[in-house]
């Protein structure tokens, strides 16, 4: 498996589409850089082989998130916060089954709450904070999960309506007791850890490791009742 991690840096321009070609590529950081341009479709190449981490945070990426994740086998990380995206999550996100980490915040993201990720049966956080989110969170008729959930950012929407119970029902992963883990320890891998933005009475911090018995649920900023 090859590693390409290159966060904190001065790369500008495009993606290169020669990394479609990189069929063993496992990890690919490029958070933290100048890159433009749309994530291109070939980036299918890497899902569907040996990816595992995908992060472009804060870039200058635009466009639409392409429909490349139809047969994601082992995509566990998909970190596309702070950039310019924007239209619908592609439902092909659903396939990721192994999918722990999605953070797709500050973006310009379009769409309805994507209930149907509940299926995933390993997701940990979801971070939708600060995009063009709206509607109802409880206005769809299928079973929302999410019963491995630890982190819920849907802040600086347009979501509206009542906050369905049901929701946090769902959300068992929030309810176990720290005490029952014998040792603490960080969601990512010994290779990569996520970081989050937490903002707590309008004040943000970065937290660049996150403990797996810390919980968050955070709709602040919205249009619920």
């Amino acid at each position: 498996m090859i590693h390409f991690t290159a966060p904190n840096n001065r790369f500008s321009g495009y993606l290169p589409s020669s990394f479609c070609d990189l069929v063993a590529l496992g990890v690919l950081v490029l958070s933290n850089n100048r890159l433009v341009g749309e994530i291109p479709q070939c980036f299918e190449n890497l899902t569907n082989n040996e990816l595992t981490v995908l992060d472009l945070r804060s870039n200058g990426i635009i466009g639409i998130l392409p429909p490349i994740f139809g047969q994601c086998r082992y995509l566990s990380t998909l970190s596309l916060g702070g950039n310019l995206l924007d239209g619908p999550i592609p439902r092909s996100l659903a396939d990721c089954l192994i999918m722990q980490i999605i953070d797709l915040g500050n973006n310009r993201f379009n769409d309805t709450f994507p209930y149907w990720l509940g299926a995933l049966p390993s997701l940990k956080v979801l971070v939708l904070r600060s995009n063009n989110f709206y509607g109802s969170l409880g206005s769809s008729n299928e079973t929302r999960v999410f019963s491995q959930l630890q982190i819920l950012d849907l802040s600086n929407n347009s979501f509206n309506d009542v906050f369905p119970r049901d929701l946090i029902q769902s959300l068992k992963a929030m309810i176990t007791d720290a005490a029952d883990k014998e040792v603490a320890t960080y969601l990512g891998f010994s290779y990569y850890f996520f970081s989050i933005q937490q903002t707590v009475k309008g004040f943000s911090r970065i937290l660049d490791e996150i403990i797996d018995t810390l919980t968050i649920i955070d709709v602040s900023s919205n249009r619920l009742t």
